[in-house]
């Protein structure tokens, strides 16, 4: 079972998908430089990347027919 709203978009899976976009992109901008980012901030997008990749992991494990 999976909320839908607008146009049948799960809202879970555009968060998530949306985030993952903003976070490569903010990435993206030191890719010509060295950069030592601070500990915490480093840590915070470490772990919203890896809760994003375990969710969506989960989600296809969960769909797979048995």
């Amino acid at each position: 079972m999976s909320i839908k709203f607008l146009f049948g978009i799960d809202p879970v899976r555009f968060f998530l998908g949306a985030l993952a976009i903003g976070l490569a992109f903010g990435f993206a901008r030191y890719f010509d430089r060295w950069v030592f980012f601070p500990w915490f901030p480093n840590i915070l997008d470490s772990a919203t990347m890896a809760v994003i990749g375990a969710f969506l992991l989960w989600d296809v494990a969960r769909r797979i027919k048995r």
